[in-house]
């Protein structure tokens, strides 16, 4: 990077570097996420709302116009909405019962501004989003409508379970287990996948996201079976950026001193300390390839993660989506 005045720096300009070296890679830019999604209710809630964000994106975006000196186009192929969540709370309770609508009315008027804009540029654009794994969220969302406008429907299929919540719990299982306490809410991958099937979406549009970090309690009882499994917790276990919550990276290190479990109905790998109290659930590789195989087995889009910078310095995670999903 320099700091000349009117050229491309910082992270876009990285990523056009990127592009430079691999010229066949997708690069989306994500408008919203858990944090920034207050303001999508109020936007989407009326045409000249949407109108004035959806040319915003295409300016800024996709003709590349990032200020009234710099214009850089062809960095991005494509727009990915991130509304946390549509119809439901999110980080604030800035929702209406009319952005399931509205939400719908946005990306197809979104996806004919890519589709026009493409035309100009020879090139056709991708419109994905984010969606909600939990039944409670995703049942706000016009599924069967929605699909026909978008390239790809990533599933937030973890943060299932956390240490909001007292009890210990699996934060991204992929299938429901009968010894669950909280079964009724139906909280685990495959039954996202299988509404969104039923709903429309055809399979090949439909991601499954896996996280690349774990959710952990601290001051678990064994339990029964001396696992920590379902058992109520102090606290969140310490984590390095947020209590909580930590890289695979780092627990991954946790594995040789602590027990580890697996299990088979849910398909949910675990790891428990009954000396500290401290119960982490995350996909180890194993379980993250029995994912994979599961993509592949439903004939899914492929696998998104949450996110890069938790694998290890080895790219095990990466390396085990890569070599099942590509085998």
């Amino acid at each position: 990077d320099t700091w000349n005045t009117g050229v491309l720096r910082g992270s876009f300009h990285q990523l056009k570097k990127l592009k430079a070296i691999y010229p066949e890679i997708k690069l989306l830019i994500s408008v919203g996420g858990w944090t920034w999604s207050d303001k999508f209710s109020q936007m989407a809630m009326t045409q000249a709302g949407r109108a004035t964000f959806i040319q915003s994106c295409i300016d800024i975006y996709i003709k590349g116009q990032f200020s009234s000196t710099l214009s850089s186009p062809g960095l991005f192929d494509g727009i990915d909405i991130d509304w946390e969540y549509p119809g439901a709370a999110g980080n604030t309770n800035n929702y209406s019962p009319e952005d399931t609508g509205n939400f719908t009315k946005l990306l197809s008027e979104l996806r004919t501004a890519l589709d026009t804009q493409g035309a100009i540029d020879g090139k056709q654009y991708l419109l994905t989003i984010a969606a909600p794994g939990g039944e409670a969220k995703f049942e706000k969302i016009e599924i069967g409508n929605i699909h026909a406008h978008l390239d790809f429907i990533n599933l937030m299929t973890y943060d299932f379970h956390g240490a909001w919540g007292s009890t210990t719990n699996f934060h991204s299982a992929l299938k429901g287990t009968t010894d669950d306490p909280t079964w009724s809410a139906k909280f685990w991958a495959d039954n996202a996948i299988e509404a969104w099937l039923a709903g429309g979406v055809p399979p090949e549009k439909l991601v499954l996201g896996v996280p690349f970090y774990g959710r952990g309690w601290t001051g678990v009882s064994p339990g029964p079976n001396g696992d920590g499994l379902f058992q109520s917790g102090s606290g969140a276990a310490p984590g390095t950026y947020e209590a909580g919550m930590e890289d695979y990276k780092v627990l991954k290190d946790l594995i040789p001193t602590y027990n580890s479990y697996f299990h088979a109905e849910a398909e949910a790998f675990w790891i428990y300390d009954s000396a500290s109290g401290i119960f982490w659930n995350f996909d180890d590789t194993a379980s993250m390839t029995n994912k994979m195989n599961y993509i592949k087995a439903n004939d899914l889009g492929g696998a998104m993660f949450w996110e890069l910078s938790g694998d290890d310095a080895q790219g095990s995670l990466i390396e085990a989506i890569d070599t099942t999903l590509n085998n």
